[in-house]
């Protein structure tokens, strides 16, 4: 059994990472990748489809941007964005319905190479979720505040 904890280090909750699990989200996600000249990840997209989301009663083909990374040492050279845009031009995401993520509000890189890339704003998610990471603004809660972000499709 695993923990997550607070910056204080206080127990959040208690998981049991699986093989099964990890494989399962890994099977049905979308991922692009950048790698550096010894061949290293340094910059990463995934995406995972969102199950059950309806329109007027009609199911609707979505994907959720739920990880994107890159290593500092390589950051501010534009990686993030082409893993955005190889994402977005894979046959799952550019034939959905819509494409939406979850961001922290204080993290301006990544809802920059969001909007970049045609999403706009969804609404904010006051104190939504427990969140470690870089921030640009200082905030001294653990719960975190994010702002939702979506792409309608093309089609």
């Amino acid at each position: 059994m695993s923990r997550a904890y607070t910056r204080d280090e206080e127990v959040i909750m208690w998981y049991e990472p699986t093989i099964g699990n990890i494989y399962n989200t890994l099977r049905d996600s979308v991922t692009t990748i950048a790698r550096d000249q010894e061949n290293n990840i340094v910059s990463i997209s995934i995406s995972e489809p969102a199950e059950g989301l309806r329109i007027e009663g009609e199911e609707i083909i979505a994907y959720e941007v739920s990880d994107c990374a890159t290593f500092p040492a390589h950051r501010s050279r534009g990686l993030l964005q082409a893993c955005f845009e190889g994402l977005l031009e894979t046959p799952e995401m550019s034939q959905a319905d819509m494409v939406f993520s979850e961001s922290r509000i204080a993290h301006t890189p990544i809802n920059r190479a969001l909007m970049n890339y045609g999403f706009e704003f969804g609404g904010i998610l006051r104190n939504h979720v427990y969140i470690g990471g870089d921030r640009d603004l200082p905030e001294n809660n653990d719960i975190e505040t994010l702002v939702a972000l979506y792409r309608p499709g093309e089609n």
